[in-house]
């Protein structure tokens, strides 16, 4: 190779390296929405703790059989999350997992855990909805070995959790787009569920796994700001940045391990930590760092929290019966919500990205986009919009029926 052609190339190639390590790292400190990106690393954790975070990774993985649980390897993780109660904004590091970087938060919800179960895990009432900046859709396509089968109702158990009580199954899963990247992914995971007793608390753990790498990134965009709540999706592989569309990236592993602890039976509050471990980028290189990891972890917690204490948010059978008629609607008359929906949002942020930016509104902004949308897509964009008034934010479809964030019974 001709020296000067060699040195132009390399040059190139670190130009390009540098732009995407750019686009994978967090926005500076200094503000409400920003992680401390200075933060110094947590410190070395017990190896009983390293040995807990490898355990739960063996116990999301699909196994053939049920093993018993190992309790002594559980409870060093549990031990954790109560000597590091409501982490708060602060960036803390774990020890990597699978040659994967990983970061903690925890936080605590104002509620018993037999609510969160009636809110967050109830088969009426779409798992989108306490999670509206950080999935796009999820859904189980597998439970205890039964494709399809119905997800049963988890909280009528705590009154009998002597013996731990577990399901195991395979979400897929489609992320909101990457803050950083404007990419979102689909990927499916390994997870288990257990219903436990530990020294007298009562315990509800989360744990999933890639089993492979996720479909290739596609390019999304985020309308209006995260806090709107409002996302488009396109088919078009690659990084919604200019000059990157071409990237191809992909999400080869993570493990998320959540853990809900009620301090003691019958309190009003419970105590929460997400543990969890990432490996993302481009052509077999890791892009991702734990800042980036916390920033989603907070993305996640915020709205979850802030739902779930909402003075405004019914009772679980009104919420249920109240997005009930999204979930029973047939396609036909989705569809035409969708359009609604979409039609919409490119009037109210028609000066703003992606629609005021020519090749992004080709993207994003074509007066058909609804029609390639699926059944759960929709399903689940409605959900999102339908329930902004539980927080008080604007909604551009839910139906008067809503007072103050209620479902009324009108």
């Amino acid at each position: 190779m001709i020296p000067f052609l060699r040195s132009s190339t390399h040059t190139r190639l670190g130009t390009l390296l540098l732009t995407l390590l750019l686009i994978w790292t967090p926005p500076a400190a200094g503000g409400d929405d920003t992680v401390d990106a200075a933060s110094p690393p947590a410190p070395p954790v017990p190896g009983s703790v390293e040995d807990s975070f490898a355990y739960m990774a063996e116990l999301a993985t699909h196994p053939a059989q049920w093993a018993p649980l190992e309790m002594a390897r559980l409870t060093p993780i549990i031990d954790y999350l109560l000597a590091h109660r409501s982490s708060g904004r602060e960036l803390h590091r774990l020890p990597q997992v699978a040659a994967m970087p990983g970061a903690y938060h925890s936080f605590t919800i104002g509620r018993p855990l037999s609510e969160i179960l009636t809110y967050a895990y109830n088969p009426e009432i779409p798992q989108v909805t306490f999670r509206p900046t950080s999935i796009r859709l999820t859904y189980w396509s597998e439970i205890n070995g039964q494709p399809d089968a119905a997800f049963p109702r988890l909280w009528p158990l705590l009154s009998q959790i002597d013996t731990p009580h577990q399901l195991r199954g395979r979400e897929v899963t489609e992320i909101t787009p990457d803050l950083f990247s404007g990419a979102y992914f689909q990927y499916r995971m390994d997870t288990r569920l257990i219903l436990m007793e530990n020294r007298g608390h009562r315990i509800f753990l989360a744990i999933s796994k890639q089993p492979e790498r996720s479909a290739v990134g596609r390019k999304g965009a985020i309308v209006g700001g995260d806090h709107t709540w409002n996302y488009l999706y396109a088919a078009s592989a690659g990084l919604a940045k200019p000059g990157l569309g071409w990237v191809k990236s992909y999400i080869y592993d993570s493990i998320s391990v959540m853990i809900y602890l009620e301090p003691e039976a019958g309190q009003d509050h419970i105590e929460v930590g997400v543990f969890k471990w990432l490996k993302a980028g481009w052509a077999g290189m890791n892009m991702v760092k734990a800042q980036h990891i916390h920033e989603g972890l907070l993305r996640f917690a915020g709205p979850f929290k802030q739902l779930l204490e909402s003075p405004n948010l019914p009772a679980p059978e009104r919420l249920a019966s109240y997005l009930r008629p999204i979930m029973e609607m047939p396609v036909e008359e989705l569809r035409l919500l969708a359009h609604r929906y979409h039609q919409r949002l490119r009037n109210q942020y028609a000066d703003q990205p992606p629609f005021n930016n020519t090749k992004q509104a080709k993207l994003f902004g074509d007066p058909q986009y609804a029609d390639k949308m699926d059944r759960i897509q929709m399903v689940a964009m409605l959900t999102k919009d339908y329930i902004k008034p539980i927080l008080g934010r604007e909604s551009l479809m839910a139906p008067p029926s809503t007072v103050d964030g209620r479902a009324t019974d009108d």
